[in-house]
């Protein structure tokens, strides 16, 4: 008796894929000893049966069900006899194809420019369609560039935009949701972004579409739904939102929630991921949970506006999000290869990536550039001087000696604490969890007298003086600072200054960050202190707000840039000045000029000018790292000394 054939097919009308059995009934193959002995990868994934055939899990896509294939494959000659169906074939050829299309087409449309591109032969009758729809869409029409960007994802179906932030790629998504509703593709947006973006989304929608598309939101930001049980907003998802037509969730509750999502993202819906660098590492919680939530999505777009990548490997949980299906076959980078990808690879990384991704600079879309930073110079006092040299004796360890030297500029009393690690990631990049040489030392008592003759700061006093100066010429601020305890001074001494101030930071609850956001804009007070790890994403003030002090700051490009952006955004008039603050303490140490404020400013605007560069070249910059950041530093500001210290 000749052994049973299994053909592996594919069923485009279910869609999925199926094992005809021949010469052998179905119940009598799935008993058989080469079923649970050889084929147990797809009896793993039966979906049911019909006839002569063995349904497997439809939600299966194409890098599954080649790794399928190749287990169904090595039971051949095992009892039973494999062969694969041409419609196995045609699938997966037309997989490999509309990525490869894809990519072709993600290139025609980004040579064209957003002046020339509707009279192009081949693509401007489609962009024109586009264009005019999305127009006709919208109360608030977009910049032109702002309508190619648009138009290109859109056309790409699963893209990224790099765009710089303020570049106004919130409304960019806006005009592709507005086309694909008006095909019959999507009807609603469900976005993944930091919880200070939800207000933001709900208010670019309002802006953009007024009342030819009403604004119904579900928003675990809603005081009503953050009131609920978990359970609770998990039903109101599932039963209550079929009429909502945004969502909005954060990265750190996404995983909550994919279960519900899996039945309302593939129908219907265009998937965000805003701030995507927020995914983190390869891997993790919230990596694992974006990916379980694009899973079956037929739109995706990934935003992001700091410098990309952060480091390469960020690439490939971008890459997952958008093309989980074709990685392997299209892109195929390992984590290791991606972890120093020398100057080869980094080019065959940027070809690769070329056609899916989109970046828009504020030059592009007339914004006005900012005023030259106004840096204000600051001469430590002799105690601080003082304070200064004993802390670079007792620190040999580099990062210390930053923390430790901003704390001197901002508050002296800070050193006599130890540092809190919450503090550190907001001044690096990215720090490890080993914080044991940062802490506190034990100094002498006339440290400590010192320290008492320093407080308030010459850094503290210069700061409140600037921004007494700036409220007198009745313009409101914002003041950023690192550590909670300046934002606690800053506001507390304004205040006994006849200065009403507010502050955000990470304790402030989210219905509080948005009513003093909104007195803010109202002119109900006139300085906002606050910090850029909890303010510095998805929050516009460009309406009400021009100036900006950085009372601290680290090198955190992320940080900086984003911060800026609060200020500095699309919409503004053509007349209207911003302007940035930099306050730069100078202290004398063995007879020359020392000061870690213009190392680290000049070191930021190297970055800058670097991420820059990229956009101008069309490509992706390299990411850095904290130690050769921390390196480059304390060479420049110690020169020989830098030797000797630990990084």
């Amino acid at each position: 008796m000749s052994a049973p054939r299994a053909v592996v097919c594919y069923d485009e009308a279910r869609p999925g894929m199926y094992l005809r059995i021949e010469g052998q009934d179905v119940a009598s193959f799935m008993a058989s000893a080469a079923w649970r002995a050889w084929l147990y990868y797809p009896a793993s994934a039966v979906d049911g049966t019909d006839r002569n055939r063995i349904l497997l899990d439809g939600g299966m896509g194409l890098r599954e069900c080649q790794d399928m294939l190749e287990a169904i494959i090595e039971a051949d000659g095992h009892g039973v006899e494999i062969a694969v169906d041409p419609s196995f074939g045609a699938f997966v050829n037309a997989g490999e194809t509309y990525i490869r299309e894809r990519s072709e087409v993600g290139l025609a449309i980004k040579a064209q420019t957003a002046e020339g591109i509707a009279d192009d032969h081949q693509l401007g009758p489609r962009f024109r369609e586009f264009r005019d729809v999305v127009n006709a869409s919208m109360v608030r029409p977009l910049r032109d560039r702002q309508m190619l960007d648009a138009f290109f994802m859109a056309t790409v179906g699963r893209a990224a935009d790099f765009s710089v932030p303020g570049a106004g790629k919130t409304a960019t998504v806006l005009g592709v949701f507005a086309y694909l509703r008006h095909l019959g593709l999507a009807r609603r947006i469900v976005v993944v972004c930091p919880k200070n973006g939800f207000e933001s989304w709900e208010k670019e929608w309002v802006a953009t579409f007024g009342d030819k598309l009403p604004l119904s939101c579900f928003s675990l930001g809603d005081p009503a739904i953050a009131a609920m049980s978990t359970e609770r907003r998990r039903n109101a998802l599932s039963l209550d939102s079929g009429a909502c037509n945004l969502f909005t969730f954060n990265y750190e509750s996404l995983s909550g929630y994919v279960r519900e999502l899996h039945a309302i993202i593939p129908d219907q819906t265009l998937l965000v991921f805003d701030e995507v660098h927020r995914v983190k590492a390869i891997g993790g919680r919230r990596a694992e949970a974006a990916l379980e939530a694009a899973d079956g999505a037929k739109f995706v777009i990934a935003l992001t506006g700091t410098p990309i990548p952060n480091t390469y490997q960020d690439i490939y949980n971008l890459l997952h999000i958008l093309y989980p299906d074709d990685y392997d076959t299209f892109f195929g980078y390992e984590p290791g290869e991606l972890r120093a990808p020398d100057a080869d690879l980094q080019a065959s990384l940027n070809d690769s990536l070329a056609p899916f991704f989109c970046r828009t600079n504020k030059d592009d879309l007339g914004v006005p550039r900012p005023e030259p930073d106004e840096i204000v110079e600051i001469e430590a006092t002799p105690d601080e001087d003082t304070l200064l040299r004993v802390l670079y004796a007792s620190c040999p360890n580099a990062l210390a000696r930053i923390i430790r030297t901003l704390q001197l500029e901002s508050d002296p009393e800070m050193l006599c604490s130890a540092v809190d690690p919450g503090d550190l990631e907001y001044v690096l990049d990215q720090v490890g969890d080993d914080y044991s040489d940062i802490d506190y030392v034990d100094f002498s008592q006339t440290f400590y007298e010192a320290i008492e003759r320093s407080r308030p700061s010459s850094k503290l006093v210069a700061c409140e003086r600037l921004v007494e100066r700036i409220v007198a010429e009745g313009r409101p601020v914002i003041v950023w600072c690192i550590f909670v305890r300046s934002i606690a001074n800053l506001r507390r001494d304004l205040a006994a200054m006849g200065i009403p101030a507010e502050a955000i930071y990470g304790a402030t609850p989210q219905e509080e960050r948005r009513e003093i956001l909104d007195d803010f804009r109202a002119g109900r007070f006139r300085v906002l202190v606050t910090n850029p790890q909890t303010l510095a994403e998805s929050v516009s003030l460009h309406s009400v707000c021009h100036d900006a002090v950085y009372f601290e700051y680290s090198y955190n490009l992320v940080h900086l840039l984003q911060s800026k952006d609060r200020i500095h955004r699309l919409g503004l008039p053509d007349n209207q000045k911003t302007r940035y603050y930099f306050m730069r303490e100078k202290f004398m140490r063995d007879g020359r000029e020392l000061s870690l404020d213009a190392v680290i400013y000049n070191r930021l605007k190297e970055k800058e000018q670097t991420m820059l560069d990229a956009i101008d070249r069309g490509c992706l910059e390299g990411g850095y790292l904290d130690d050769e950041d921390l390196r480059i530093i304390f060479e420049r500001l110690l020169g020989e000394d830098a030797k000797s210290l630990e990084y």
